[in-house]
């Protein structure tokens, strides 16, 4: 049988999902896909994490100059972020009621108190870095004319019953 060249082929949507955190029932792939025929699509997610494997570990240059090529070149349609957001939770605001890790950033201190441990100085390095990297990939879409979204906790101001306000990138 001849290959009709009229016949319309589905397009293929290409996503990149940077810190996509474990595999799970529901997850954007998951959702993506079953969206996709609706649309008469074929979606394509490459899902980055070193939770998946150790060959997507974003916290050096290389895997991130890889994927600024090719978003900047338009291999990718859409760009989802969602770095980790455990140094900016309102829980650890929360360390003088219940037990928990102790607040790191904080709306005057965005990018880290100057007084934390050796150990939440380098978590603060590293989560501070994914967060510039991220910016930089927003950007870097944008340019290209390409989709991104970036999932984020909300800023929701002053902790109830504190004086403390978290750090937001959102601030």
């Amino acid at each position: 049988m001849e290959h009709d060249s009229t016949e319309k082929k589905d397009t293929v949507f290409r996503v990149l999902y940077l810190f996509c955190g474990k595999p799970h029932k529901s997850d954007l792939r998951a959702w993506l896909t079953r969206l996709a025929p609706g649309f008469k699509c074929t979606v394509h997610v490459r899902e980055v994490d070193i939770a998946r494997s150790s060959e997507d570990d974003l916290s050096g240059e290389g895997l991130w100059q890889k994927f600024f090529t090719e978003v900047g070149e338009g291999k990718w349609d859409a760009v989802f972020l969602s770095p980790p957001c455990n140094t900016f939770s309102r829980a650890r605001h929360l360390w003088k009621r219940s037990p928990g890790p102790r607040p790191i950033r904080s709306k005057h201190y965005p990018y880290g108190f100057p007084w934390v441990s050796a150990a939440n100085k380098q978590t603060l390095g590293e989560h501070n870095f994914f967060i510039f990297q991220c910016k930089r990939m927003a950007t870097t879409a944008f340019k290209a004319g390409k989709i991104y979204l970036w999932e984020h906790p909300e800023d929701l101001g002053r902790v109830k019953d504190t004086d403390d306000v978290p750090g937001s990138i959102w601030q």
